[in-house]
């Protein structure tokens, strides 16, 4: 298959490739099936490719790479409507936003995106009472400041 998009131009990719979210994501119910895009000059940014929708991209993270203490649980829900065993693990990421300054970049860590790698099913997760935020800074002050005295 094939999808024109703005991001990457023509793509051609195996339709066993594609990522399944019956319900879409948030505010883009309509978008339920999506490509997983790595490219090495930006990783470990990855992009979610809707099929169906070749203007729009979504960049995500894996968000232990940055908070190694996020956690996710799921209900028996959760794991029935993505086929997962109770000892399968699966994959989760981070819906990214990246503003003007890209050392300002979030991640939404409240709605996280996941998936079971096996049967390609996702859903977005809202994970109510949490205390995780919707736009969790990437890159602490602390950091940055300790980048910019060291340049």
């Amino acid at each position: 298959m094939k999808i024109d998009t703005a991001q990457f131009g023509a793509l051609e990719f195996d339709p066993a490739a594609v990522l399944t979210f019956p319900q879409g994501l948030l505010g883009f119910e309509q978008l339920t099936g999506f490509l997983l895009i790595d490219q090495e000059e930006i990783a470990p940014l990855r992009w979610l490719q809707p099929v169906d929708e070749g203007r729009l991209s979504f960049t995500v993270i894996d968000p232990l790479l940055f908070f190694p203490d996020y956690a996710v649980k799921l209900s028996r829900e959760d794991r029935d409507s993505l086929h997962l065993a109770e000892n399968e693990r699966p994959l989760v990421l981070a819906l990214v936003t990246i503003p003007e300054d890209p050392k300002l970049m979030t991640a939404n860590l409240l709605g996280p995106l996941v998936l079971n790698p096996e049967t390609r099913l996702g859903r977005q997760l809202v994970l109510h009472d949490s205390g995780y935020p919707v736009r969790q800074r990437l890159i602490s002050d602390e950091a940055r400041t300790t980048a910019a005295v060291t340049a």
